[in-house]
């Protein structure tokens, strides 16, 4: 009888037979599934779990529906969760179905996301509640980063993201981060380089933490101008098949640290290089994110921040002005990397 390797061997190939056309979307799926099934207590006894029973003279055909519903089984315990004893079940289940439809619910069923004993320590319970920092920072400017804080942000770039949505759009409905898929940052008062100098501070749930690295992932903001029934964009559950691929390839590259982790591996102490990246869902499987404030970073005379590279502040008294209005606390960070002074030309 076939070992648990071997099964999992022609699970791994039903898998690529269900996305033919999909290569690196289905070795990033047996990446992720591959962790998955490693964390799985009971890994040892899959080959009896997945066993459909004998069957003589099967045709190339039947084998490989066979092994399609066999892996069917394997996604519904491994990443659905479906209790062991219920394997049977299962198997009398998928067993009889076409491989056409198998394949379908295989593409339904792979894990989009690492699984980690790590994702608990995202809780928004091991982050800064905004609310009771919020004035730390005044025209008394104390010279330093008062206390220990740890943030989720998101840096807001002054220009159109990828979709047509603008900061300015952002700024004005704060919300707006829930249609995203959101290249974030972790801060601490010891660390806060960020690529842009402003933006928003996110409670985020631990199940919407897509992958996480102490460097640039590269990740885009945004994938993909899908639009509502009143033309407004919307991304919230990947209903489509190319946006999960989107997230597998993310995620398949890194394991899901720890937030301590992500900080002791990032370089960057300020300025706009060295930061470390978080990808988050802004909605998924009911679960959201939320704006807690804003965040801006200043020198120690309390100036916004001018970037070297640009030589521009990037709060403008526009800005300041729309994030006043929005009525979420504001946090003032320091960081002594900017210019001193605008560049000739620049505001």
């Amino acid at each position: 009888m076939p070992n648990t390797d071997d099964r999992l061997a022609e699970c791994y190939q039903a898998i690529k037979a269900a996305m033919p056309t999909k290569g690196s979307d289905a070795d990033n799926a047996i990446t992720l599934l591959e962790r998955h099934v490693a964390a799985w207590p009971q890994r040892a006894k899959l080959a009896k779990y997945l066993h459909l029973g004998s069957r003589n003279d099967q045709s190339q055909a039947e084998t490989m529906r066979r092994q399609a519903a066999r892996c069917c089984v394997l996604l519904d315990l491994v990443v659905g969760g479906q209790p062991p004893e219920l394997a049977p079940n299962l198997i009398a289940r998928y067993s009889p179905e076409p491989i056409k439809l198998l394949n379908q619910r295989i593409e339904s069923k792979l894990p989009l996301f690492n699984t980690s004993n790590s994702r608990a320590q995202w809780h928004w319970s091991n982050f800064t509640a905004v609310a009771s920092r919020a004035g730390d920072y005044d025209s008394a400017w104390p010279g330093k980063n008062v206390g220990n804080f740890r943030y989720i942000v998101f840096g807001l770039p002054n220009a159109k993201l990828n979709a047509g949505t603008s900061s300015d759009d952002i700024i004005a409905k704060p919300d707006t981060v829930r249609r995203f898929f959101l290249s974030t940052s972790v801060i601490t008062n010891g660390k806060v380089a960020t690529y842009y100098p402003y933006g928003l501070i996110l409670s985020v749930p631990e199940e919407n933490i897509v992958s996480t690295h102490s460097k640039d992932q590269a990740t885009r903001n945004y994938n993909k101008n899908l639009a509502n029934p009143d033309g407004s964009p919307v991304f919230t559950d990947l209903q489509i098949n190319d946006l999960r691929a989107n997230i597998r390839g993310v995620a398949a590259p890194y394991d899901l640290l720890p937030p301590s982790a992500i900080i002791q591996g990032t370089t960057g102490s300020e300025g706009n290089t060295g930061y470390n990246e978080v990808t988050v869902l802004g909605s998924f499987g009911g679960k959201e994110i939320t704006p807690l404030g804003f965040f801006k970073k200043v020198n120690a005379a309390g100036r916004n921040f001018i970037r070297k590279d640009s030589g521009a502040t990037y709060v403008t008294p526009t800005i300041d002005k729309s994030i006043a209005a929005t009525g979420l606390p504001v946090i003032r960070l320091l960081d002594n990397s900017g210019l001193d002074a605008p560049k000739p030309g620049k505001s």
